[in-house]
């Protein structure tokens, strides 16, 4: 588990925009956030309102080996979730 308290940094997204090859409509487009370390952060919707593209369109940062497990999960509970 990542402690709080052990995080630096921050993960920042001006203007993100993702069209899936071969789609003629963007699955996310213009969206802003700023969350710094050890915020609590929840990405909510409908289905199809974009969680898990959102989830899938962040790179994970250098040297966090934590970070595929923590997107495996909210892939697994976004797809769970109503």
């Amino acid at each position: 588990m990542l402690e709080p308290q052990k995080l630096a940094g921050e993960i920042v997204a001006r203007d993100l925009t993702y069209t899936f090859p071969g789609s003629a409509h963007a699955a996310l487009q213009s969206v802003n956030f700023h969350i710094y370390a050890g915020e609590t952060v929840a990405v909510v919707g409908p289905i199809g309102s974009g969680k898990s593209t959102l989830a899938n369109a962040l790179p994970p940062p250098a040297g966090h080996s934590a970070w595929a497990a923590i997107f495996r999960w909210l892939r697994y509970y976004s797809n769970c979730l109503i």
